[in-house]
């Protein structure tokens, strides 16, 4: 099981024809090596924010039962975390439970984490309510959109 984040990036077919040759710098921005890593860089380390401050969108609270329980078990650890794995997933691109992927003739950057605990806290289950890891605000989704801006060529001549 994946959870992802799909990036699309879509524009204005009138612009694109009348930057002819150069169009294809904007509708596939992902197929650059730099403008991938920096979008990808940013969305891990915008996860790890949000996991270690705690802004996981509409956190609902463990339970009384369950918080002693860990707090029993698993002492100093921060609530989403036993054993890092999850949270791996989602800041280390180099993780086994990590994937990124560009589709879509390099339109679309997928990213996310493979590791189904990541999907049940992200998701909720049918016993558990949602605590998402990460949660694409629109502050997140802006800065996502100046990264990638960032990374592509400033110029039609470059």
């Amino acid at each position: 099981m994946a959870d992802s984040l799909n990036i699309t990036v879509t524009g204005d077919d009138a612009l694109e024809r009348d930057l002819g040759v150069y169009a294809a710098r904007l509708r596939a921005p992902f197929r650059r090596t730099d403008a991938r890593r920096r979008v990808l860089t940013y969305i891990s380390n915008e996860a790890g924010r949000q996991i270690k401050e705690g802004q996981h969108g509409d956190y609902k609270r463990l339970s009384p039962g369950y918080r002693a329980q860990k707090a029993k078990r698993y002492p100093s650890r921060p609530t989403l975390v036993i054993t890092g794995r999850t949270v791996q997933s989602m800041t280390d691109t180099g993780s086994r439970d990590h994937f990124d992927r560009v589709t879509d003739g390099g339109r679309t950057l997928e990213t996310g984490s493979t590791y189904a605990v990541a999907a049940y806290h992200q998701k909720g289950t049918r016993r558990m309510p949602a605590r998402p890891l990460f949660v694409v605000t629109r502050r997140v989704a802006e800065r996502i959109a100046e990264t990638l801006a960032e990374a592509l060529p400033k110029g039609l001549g470059e």
